[in-house]
């Protein structure tokens, strides 16, 4: 347990700093992605300075994103966090594309929210790997959250439920093991 401990301190320490520089929202959403576990590949301290990199990168778009989303700025903020721990906990590998035979949907979704290609994705699709790349993996997820949240608003169900099957491409009132979890580590960030 102390290892673990001590392999973590360097995000920690670069989350402080990046906390004291970034504006209120964005720390925001960098404290959040801290509350989240970090992958069992990304946890040696070889790879702290890389870890750090991705998260503050993913922060810095998703709070700026969220900015003009549907709903309050820290509610899509989470939202887009939770989706993409769900989805690879913000693997590094995930992100850069190496995914193992059977990740990625056997290869078939891409960036750390597993999108798949479709008429939106077609456009970015070779942009969808590759940590270079997490401004417009974070915008076609977030273009993604935001079809859902519409498909699904008038549904009648509440809009985290449908904005999360809308994306997950279920029925807007769909109940599955996924959502509950999704639902709980949404309610764990934004309660913060």
């Amino acid at each position: 347990m102390r290892m673990r401990a001590l392999a973590a301190l360097p995000l920690l320490v670069a989350a402080a700093a990046y906390a004291n520089d970034a504006p209120p929202h964005q720390a925001w959403t960098r404290a959040a992605l801290e509350r989240l576990p970090v992958s069992v590949d990304d946890r040696s301290p070889e790879l702290a300075t890389a870890k750090t990199e991705q998260l503050d990168g993913i922060a810095r778009v998703v709070a700026d994103v969220s900015k003009s989303a549907p709903r309050p700025p820290r509610e899509w903020s989470a939202l887009l966090l939770t989706v993409g721990f769900h989805e690879s906990s913000f693997s590094l590998r995930i992100q850069r594309g190496d995914c193992r035979p059977l990740e990625c949907d056997r290869g078939r979704a891409r960036s750390a929210w597993q999108l798949h290609k479709n008429l939106f994705t077609a456009p970015v699709w070779d942009q969808l790997h590759g940590l270079e790349n997490t401004e417009v993996q974070v915008r076609a997820a977030d273009a993604a959250l935001r079809r859902g949240f519409w498909t699904c608003s008038r549904s009648g169900v509440p809009w985290l439920q449908g904005t999360i099957n809308g994306f997950a491409g279920k029925r807007c009132g769909a109940t599955w093991p996924g959502l509950e979890k999704r639902v709980a580590t949404f309610s764990k960030l934004v309660s913060r």
